[in-house]
């Protein structure tokens, strides 16, 4: 496998990452410029919910591609400035060689791509799910688009699942992934887990507050 042939993946993954991260930009920017996804002391926990996972599905899914592009980049520069000693009869394939030897890469790189794309679109349905000032017949079309985007994500998943070579399906990628982040950067005792793992932790108490805490501060 040479470098080339990585290299020639990643720059194709990179544009399409670059163009659904393009995408989830002016998402945010237009829901946000808009105030669509403001909380009004009007609306119910229900509406308010889902206002906020909205939001989270959009801004999660501009740093997945983002990180999808930065991966990639990263990955393919250093297999064009290193040379690596596999065995040729085993790994053929250039994402063999990937999977065998960078793995951790390899499923950061896949996942964060699809599960970027997968946010950006339920973003997109539950954005349309989220009942408004709107006619009956805007309504109904509403419910119409957010139906049709979430049988494409099953769509997605199902061919993805059916495309899958190394692993038996996206399910297990993502448990695979994490159980190469947890043995890379927490059992091998990485500087940098000393700073993140912490910080995960209280960003996912922040995140549960932002989630689950439906009281609504009005400035008077």
């Amino acid at each position: 496998m040479s470098a080339g042939a990585y290299s020639r993946r990643s720059y194709q993954i990179k544009n399409i990452a670059n163009g659904s991260t393009s995408l989830s930009f002016l998402q945010i920017y237009e829901n946000m410029h808009t105030g669509d996804l403001e909380i009004e002391t009007s609306d119910t926990r229900l509406i308010a919910f889902g206002k906020k996972v909205t939001r989270l599905l959009l801004l999660s899914a501009f740093a997945m591609e983002v990180m999808s592009i930065f991966v990639t980049t990263v990955t393919g520069t250093m297999l064009k400035s290193r040379t690596i000693r596999f065995n040729a009869d085993k790994m053929s394939a250039p994402l063999a060689f990937l999977r065998s030897e960078f793995e951790f890469e390899y499923l950061t790189a896949r996942i964060c791509f699809l599960q970027g794309l997968l946010n950006w679109i339920a973003a997109i349905a539950l954005g349309h799910a989220i009942p408004t000032n709107e006619t009956p017949e805007t309504r109904r079309m509403n419910k119409f688009v957010a139906s049709f985007l979430l049988s494409t994500i099953c769509m997605i998943i199902s061919f993805y699942n059916n495309h899958l070579t190394f692993y038996s399906n996206y399910t297990h990628m993502l448990i695979r992934w994490l159980v190469v982040a947890f043995k890379r950067y927490v059992v091998s005792c990485q500087p940098m887990a000393c700073v993140f793992v912490p910080l995960f932790i209280w960003t996912s108490y922040l995140g549960f507050q932002a989630l689950f805490g439906f009281q609504i501060e009005v400035n008077r």
